[in-house]
């Protein structure tokens, strides 16, 4: 699942405004402190323990808004995921949402209480929002659901 090369970085938001229509909070929070982005030489260089299959240039990852920026040794589990397929997604924001955001070194204190206040008000309702946590954004009805499908143009540059 890869992107088509450009001359700089791509990425965006996971969220959308419809969010909160359809999910709960914490699902909203999680999305929008997520972004998808084309992965760079940098990125592929990085280690990458336990994946099965090396990253390629230009593949659609997820990471963490909050320690992006910060090199490969300091982020803690779960900052960056690379979804073999769109319908993947919903799997690595979770993963994302049970083991990175409350240990996240680059959260602020106000973002981290926020993420523990929600997730204490999600557990025992059963999380809410069912598997569309990443159907809206990584495509609708009649999307490519492979490992070579792509974006189709909706990765913009922000940066």
């Amino acid at each position: 699942w890869s992107v088509a090369a450009e001359t700089s970085p791509q990425k965006m938001l996971l969220s959308t405004p419809q969010d909160a229509q359809i999910l709960n909070p914490l699902h909203c929070f999680v999305r929008s402190n997520v972004e998808l982005f084309a992965a760079t030489d940098h990125d592929i260089s990085q280690p990458s323990p336990g994946r099965k299959q090396s990253i390629q240039l230009n593949q659609v990852g997820l990471r963490c808004i909050h320690c992006a920026h910060l090199p490969y040794r300091k982020r803690v589990k779960r900052a960056v995921c690379y979804p073999p397929a769109i319908g993947s997604i919903y799997h690595c924001v979770s993963n994302m949402k049970l083991d990175h955001f409350g240990t996240c070194k680059g959260l602020s204190d106000e973002l981290r209480k926020e993420f523990e206040d929600l997730r204490k008000d999600s557990s025992g309702r059963g999380g809410g929002s069912g598997n569309n946590n990443g159907r809206s954004r990584g495509g609708g009805s009649g999307s490519n659901n492979t490992a070579d499908s792509s974006l189709n143009g909706h990765v913009n540059d922000s940066g």
